[in-house]
């Protein structure tokens, strides 16, 4: 009995080691096929592969490394061909956040060190050619997954260069638009200022010395932004003439004690005005 159990137990044991080998080999050769789908570029390929090989061997020596591999393919995916860099963006840093505490993950360092970088620069040069304070949000964004999820030796000093230099001259270029924008703001302001003071040029005559600034600060008011930050500077000394010699003058007058007083002359000049002929006649 003893000796008919041992040998049943060795073929257990040997049946159980010839279907682990079976499975092992063909989990090998299933993790093989989709890396041959991945490494030529076949990434939608891949990425069915891969969901097959790990939902049918998720204990494979190999599925640590499908996963990362897998979402690789995801990434790439979104970049090649991406026509919309902030969507590309969000799809890659989810899948990051899936992939990183992998402890394949290391593996991918080389192909995000080049993948992060082409977002960044990608979304950089979008919002330099839209205008676009809310693309250079996202293209920080995406150079901020670069420094989270890198260590600075995978990514090229060469690109980093690229990339900071397109953030520089888009920050520029929005700084500028920024000043642009405040110096109409004020122009216009100030335009429709000068026209509620001409307005009380009927209580005030001597307002009308405004016709000539006023006219001056209508000539600049509604351009395109590119004419304050050229076109104005050539105006500065008018302009500033025009403030020191007239607009000052006008506003401490009109916002002072000398308002009232001439409001009062005014009026009592109005009210006496029927007595006037008397007293010349004395």
């Amino acid at each position: 009995m003893l000796v008919g159990g041992a040998v049943l137990l060795v073929l257990v044991l040997g049946g159980a080691f010839l279907v682990w080998r079976i499975m092992r080999a063909s989990g090998d050769e299933a993790f093989r096929t989709a890396e041959t789908a991945y490494n030529e570029g076949a990434y939608s390929r891949a990425i069915e592969l891969y969901d097959q090989f790990l939902l049918k061997y998720p204990r494979h020596l190999s599925a640590n490394q499908a996963v990362v591999h897998r979402g690789l393919s995801r990434i790439r995916l979104a970049v090649e061909g991406s026509n919309d860099w902030s969507n590309t963006r969000r799809a890659t840093a989810e899948v990051l956040n899936e992939i990183a505490t992998n402890e394949e993950f290391g593996g991918a360092h080389a192909d995000l060190g080049v993948l992060l970088p082409d977002i960044a620069q990608n979304l950089a040069r979008e919002a330099l050619a839209k205008n676009s304070t809310a693309l250079l949000e996202e293209a920080v964004a995406a150079q901020a997954l670069v420094t989270k999820y890198l260590p600075a030796s995978e990514v090229l000093t060469a690109t980093n260069v690229v990339t900071e230099t397109l953030f520089a001259q888009a920050r520029f270029r929005f700084d500028r638009g920024r000043r642009a924008a405040e110096t109409a703001a004020a122009m216009q302001k100030l335009g429709q200022d000068l026209a509620a003071l001409r307005a009380q040029a009927g209580d005030y005559p001597f307002l009308t010395v405004l016709d000539a600034p006023l006219a001056q600060i209508q000539a600049v008011t509604g351009r395109q932004y590119d004419f304050y930050l050229t076109e104005l500077a050539r105006q500065t000394d008018a302009l500033l003439d025009a403030k020191e010699q007239v607009l000052d003058p006008v506003r401490h007058f009109m916002n002072g004690a000398q308002k009232e007083i001439y409001a009062n002359a005014r009026r009592y000049l109005a009210a006496q005005e029927a007595n006037f002929p008397h007293v010349a006649g004395d």
